[in-house]
């Protein structure tokens, strides 16, 4: 489960360095977790952070692996099996997904 999460999450590292804080969000954002709120993305923040164990502002799969809640990596695995895929010309530039999103499509959730 976490692998394949992390492999999903890890295609939104567009520049290849580690996922930083604005590829992340975008990625949730990618699998419907709402950014809208601000409780979301007080919520957003608090895993980044909490994944960003060397403090260098971008997340590796190691620290994804080690850091994502299991309540996001269930939400993301499920999306995978219903079928979920990457699409580059979609996804791979950044504030994509909000332009491709938009407020109307993004899942209104509970917490993570």
């Amino acid at each position: 489960m976490k692998e394949a999460a992390t492999k999903a999450l890890m295609c939104f590292d567009t520049d290849g360095n580690g996922l930083d804080q604005t590829e992340f969000t975008e990625a949730l954002q990618a699998f419907r977790f709402n950014r809208d709120s601000k409780k979301m993305r007080d919520t957003i923040s608090n895993i980044f952070a909490k994944c960003d164990v060397d403090g260098n502002g971008r997340l590796t799969a190691k620290e994804l692996t080690a850091g994502l809640p299991t309540s996001v990596l269930s939400r993301i695995t499920k999306k995978l099996e219903a079928g979920w895929a990457f699409d580059p010309a979609v996804w791979a530039t950044p504030s994509k997904a909000a332009t491709v999103m938009g407020n109307s499509e993004a899942e209104v959730g509970g917490d993570l």
